[in-house]
């Protein structure tokens, strides 16, 4: 029982990281927003950001701003010609300062991506986010009967 209590300690030290990634890590930039989970449903508290290596397991983002470990966060999976982006959450488990105020974040998903995601983001040749897309209504104009104009069943 002490020489577990003694190893215990000796693996709480503050000596090197060790790699506990299950999945390995693959190279890529792909564009992404990040906004903490609490407000994921607030658009003006995203941030642009690069997802610059992916595995089943997490991801290391890039972005101008800086988030604690064990914050949790959603992340903007991007989509393709034929497919939306998706949102994922995450949990933030190594924070590190990178150059000109950008921030490196180690993050794990609170979820695992499928083979077939992780592949599909891989390999799109167009990255599309849908939050970055502008969506506006153009209210279609109609003349009444009575020469008035009308703005989606409203009379202008």
């Amino acid at each position: 029982m002490p020489s577990q209590i003694a190893v215990a300690a000796e693996a709480s030290t503050d000596g090197p990281a060790v790699d506990c990634r299950v999945y390995e890590r693959k190279a890529c930039a792909l564009p992404t927003t990040c906004q903490p989970a609490s407000v994921s449903e607030m658009n003006e508290l995203r941030w642009s950001a690069s997802i610059c290596d992916i595995s089943q397991g997490g991801l290391l983002v890039h972005l101008p701003r800086r988030f604690e470990k064990g914050t949790g966060l959603a992340i903007e999976l991007p989509g393709d010609g034929t497919r939306e982006s998706s949102v994922v959450f995450v949990k933030v488990v190594y924070v590190k300062a990178k150059e000109a105020g950008v921030w490196a974040l180690g993050c794990k998903f609170v979820s695992e991506l499928s083979e077939d995601e992780l592949q599909r983001l891989l390999t799109s040749t167009n990255p599309v986010l849908t939050s970055s897309k502008k969506q506006y209504h153009e209210p279609e104009v109609q003349e009444t009967d009575d020469g008035m104009q009308e703005e989606d069943g409203d009379t202008v």
